[in-house]
């Protein structure tokens, strides 16, 4: 199978590092990155931020930008190839990013059958700013077999953070099943535990971590259930509905690349 990942594999980012990593099982003309340049301290400002402090990072950032254009388009070309071939692929991307190529295969009327050769596609990072463009799960699996031609039984979405030793893979249904040594907790305004099936804060406490507190207070609005009402699978589970608490900060490896999708995925709806 080919592995894209429509990212860059050296990176100071820690899912951008597992990522990386993962890919070595996959031969060196079987793994495909969005690009090969190296993610810096500025690069990673400058994509989070959209701020230039100076002329030059001014140039850099038009030039990232461009980059990213092309990336989209490397991206959709590569996977027309794979499926011309037949090849199976995994792919790896923020819903976000894969969102903006669907726009652009349904604006161009471009239809791919990637489900013929048993490929997958793995979703996670949440929505970030985009959180007015999100769609609802079921939406997103059915634009991902109306333009990838991948089933909604290939189709995998995952909710996860670096500071969580673990991540919540959906079920076919949706629901984020949450590993066993996670101890999940959701909590209203004032911290305080609301417990099973409302909406609040997602707080957890991970026992692995060792180099900090494991303690996290996250920015996210979720509703823990005690098992899935859907799949017979024992746990845990977060609703498919996650989102960002109003005023959260847009955080995590995903949001890199927030400035230029924003300003790409505004241009293609203008259209």
């Amino acid at each position: 199978p080919h592995y894209v990942y429509p990212g860059s594999p050296n990176t100071f980012l820690t899912i951008g590092r597992w990522l990386s990593e993962g890919g070595k099982v996959f031969s060196k003309d079987h793994r495909h990155f969005l690009t090969e340049r190296e993610i810096s301290m500025t690069i990673a400002r400058l994509m989070s931020t959209g701020y230039a402090k100076n002329f030059k990072e001014k140039l850099m950032l038009r030039k990232l930008k461009k980059a990213m254009i092309k990336g989209e388009r490397k991206l959709l070309e590569l996977l027309q190839k794979l499926d011309k071939k037949n090849e199976q692929t995994i792919i790896i991307s923020p819903p976000f990013q894969l969102f903006s190529m669907m726009m652009i295969m349904e604006k161009e009327d471009i239809h791919l059958d990637l489900g013929e050769s048993n490929s997958v596609v793995f979703t996670g990072g949440g929505w970030k700013i985009f959180e007015d463009k999100k769609v609802p799960l079921d939406e997103f699996a059915g634009r991902v077999e109306k333009t990838l031609g991948i089933p909604r039984s290939s189709y995998v979405d995952v909710y996860g953070m670096s500071e969580m030793n673990g991540l919540a893979v959906s079920c076919k249904a949706g629901y984020k099943h949450l590993h066993p040594w996670i101890h999940p907790m959701v909590l209203d305004d004032n911290e305080g535990n609301l417990g099973f099936g409302t909406f609040g804060r997602f707080a957890f406490l991970d026992p692995v971590a060792h180099s900090y507190p494991g303690y996290i207070m996250t920015g996210d609005r979720v509703k823990l259930l005690k098992r899935c009402p859907v799949c017979e699978k024992t746990g845990f589970v977060l609703e498919p509905d996650i989102s960002r608490m109003a005023g959260a900060e847009a955080k995590g490896c995903a949001n890199l690349m927030r400035g230029m999708m924003a300003e790409e995925l505004r241009k293609i709806e203008g259209d």
